[in-house]
């Protein structure tokens, strides 16, 4: 028989629904002042949240580079002639912009100007890019060591 477990979450999200719902009950009577508070909260929390994954996503980005700086030198110092298989390391690239994308789509959604919404065409560009270039490093990768071999 398998014991219950309550999750951390879960609770944590219920507290979250039941704080919501009796905010809602106290300034619901009341839309001028309620609507005003609570998107000057929102605007202020998502700004918080893009800052954190701006922060993230640059550290993974970091991590990535580091790592294929690493992988790089290590295979060329052995082989200078062997591919050195970025494919694997490369992940933490595209995990780190597919961060970035979020961050960019909550705020172009928030502030709604151009030049968020032209950074966000840019970013989304600059991952289906290194995607391809991802794709052919596999595909032309294998190629070459089956040539070698």
């Amino acid at each position: 028989m398998e014991k219950c477990r309550s999750n951390n979450w879960a609770i944590a999200l219920v507290a979250i629904l039941i704080t919501a719902v009796i905010i809602i009950a106290i300034f619901g009577t009341s839309k001028d002042l309620f609507i005003p508070v609570a998107e000057n909260i929102l605007v202020a929390v998502l700004a918080l949240v893009v800052s954190f994954l701006y922060l993230l996503g640059g550290l993974l980005i970091l991590l990535g580079s580091i790592l294929v700086a690493a992988r790089y030198i290590k295979v060329k110092l052995i082989s200078p002639c062997r591919p050195f298989g970025a494919a694997p390391r490369v992940t933490f690239l595209t995990l780190g912009l597919e961060i970035f994308i979020g961050a960019e789509i909550i705020n172009t959604a928030t502030t709604r100007t151009m030049d968020d919404f032209l950074l966000l065409s840019l970013t989304i560009l600059t991952r289906g890019l290194i995607g391809l270039i991802l794709y052919l490093e596999k595909r032309w990768g294998s190629q070459e060591e089956n040539i070698i071999n």
